[in-house]
């Protein structure tokens, strides 16, 4: 354990001696530069270039340092000419740091300052802080973290992936940010931002209104998920990543959402909000009008989806990487198909596209690599836009009305496939 005073910026490597990456734990008292941040980067285990060092840097207490503009470069392609009050952008990236304690004016925790330090449990953020960054905490192990009352700002996917991570405790007298029960909320404890994955099966507050809609980015072992009655707003983004859920229920007193066989529908049935990824056929209840983006994202399981009539939209993403999706039966009042609809959903080989179809968003059905028979009832050919059809199987036939090849052929999007009329 080392500690330094140091009387100006730029000295601290001269002031430990020759064997900086030997020192495990070490305190810095004093003004420290780009010059200083360069050499605690080093002592950490990463170099100017980002690659490895012999450093043994565990423990870094800085509480009693100030962060001073100027000094040399504290890494490739980033400069010290405004780091002052602040952990720079990506200044301890892929560190091994352990413990850090930030310095008592430190005013900003810059974009991934502490991304990837994997081995990083415990950090003290002073009560002067404003910021935190986009990802400045991604990829830790931090079991918890306490937020002071000053932090006005905390950027998107700041905890990306800490999987370890239990309880974000928000100081009490922060006017820009709550918790509940260890979980990431608004001021007014109505907007759901982030629920720490290392807590385990989600338990949504019920004061809680609003969902963000990465709040479960991380929850990628969760494999249920409850609405209670209060919840008015939920993005079909919220369980992009929830890749282990196999129901989503929802409590029969909300007004705004229902749950139909494990899946999540507005509460009036129009929409398909969100298919929980391990469902493995999809039956979509006569009432549904459309099927929202990204509601069935990498539903990797789903092998078969059979809608209605009355559906007329199929949002973009809807079924992007549905890469077991091999049957699926289009409504036959089906309006639009939206970018990337079907994107690389590479089981599916035959589909049918009704006569009410006017039109296919850029990339709907691209990277269908098996896609052989298309099937187009419309008598002139549905708009499309870029690559809808790019990198499906090569030998793919398109079958059109008789008397319609002509019109198809004329196209310049579809007279690159081969068009035969029906028989």
């Amino acid at each position: 354990s080392v500690t330094v005073t140091v009387e100006k910026a730029g000295i601290l490597r001269g002031m430990l001696g020759t064997d900086v990456n030997m020192i495990t734990r070490l305190k810095v008292i004093g003004p420290i530069n780009g010059t200083d941040l360069r050499t605690l980067r080093e002592m950490a285990g990463v170099d100017f270039y980002g690659n490895t060092t012999s450093g043994q840097l565990r423990e870094l207490d800085l509480t009693q340092a100030t962060i001073c503009s100027g000094g040399d470069d504290y890494m490739e392609h980033w400069d010290s000419d405004n780091i002052a009050n602040s952990i720079p952008v990506a200044c301890f990236m892929y560190s091994n740091l352990v413990s850090v304690s930030l310095p008592i004016n430190l005013k900003s925790i810059e974009n991934q300052a502490f991304f990837c330090c994997e081995k990083l449990e415990n950090v003290v953020i002073p009560s002067t802080c404003r910021r935190i960054g986009m990802n400045a905490f991604g990829v830790t192990s931090l079991a918890s973290i306490d937020i002071p009352r000053g932090v006005g700002d905390i950027g998107i996917k700041a905890f990306d992936r800490c999987y370890n991570l239990k309880s974000i405790n928000v100081h009490a007298d922060n006017i820009s940010y709550s918790s509940v029960n260890g979980i990431l909320c608004d001021d007014a404890m109505e907007t759901l931002l982030y629920y720490p994955s290392g807590k385990g099966e989600i338990n949504i507050p019920d004061n809680v209104k609003y969902i963000d809609e990465s709040a479960f980015d991380d929850c990628v072992r969760s494999k249920s998920l409850f609405i209670p009655a209060n919840v008015v707003t939920i993005p079909s983004k919220a369980c992009m990543y929830m890749s282990q859920l196999s129901s989503i229920e929802v409590d029969i007193n909300n007004k705004y959402y229902t749950s139909i066989d494990g899946v999540l529908y507005s509460k009036n049935i129009t929409d398909l909000v969100a298919c929980p990824k391990l469902k493995e056929s999809l039956v979509i209840p006569e009432g549904v009008q459309f099927i929202s983006s990204y509601a069935c994202w990498k539903c990797a399981n789903l092998r078969e989806v059979k809608m209605h009539d009355n559906i007329s939209v199929i949002g973009e993403n809807a079924f992007y990487e549905c890469t077991n999706l091999a049957d699926i039966v289009f409504s036959s009042n089906l309006i639009n198909i939206d970018a990337s609809a079907f994107f690389n959903c590479t089981r599916l080989t035959t589909i049918s596209l009704p006569k009410s179809l006017s039109s296919l968003g850029n990339a709907a059905f691209c990277g269908c690599e098996n896609l052989m028979v298309i099937y187009s009832w419309r008598d002139f050919p549905p708009l499309i836009g870029d690559n809808t059809f790019y990198r499906i199987s090569p030998n793919c036939i398109v079958y059109v009305p008789q008397n319609c090849k002509e019109s198809y052929l004329n196209n310049k999007e579809w007279g690159n496939l081969t068009i035969l009329e029906m028989e």
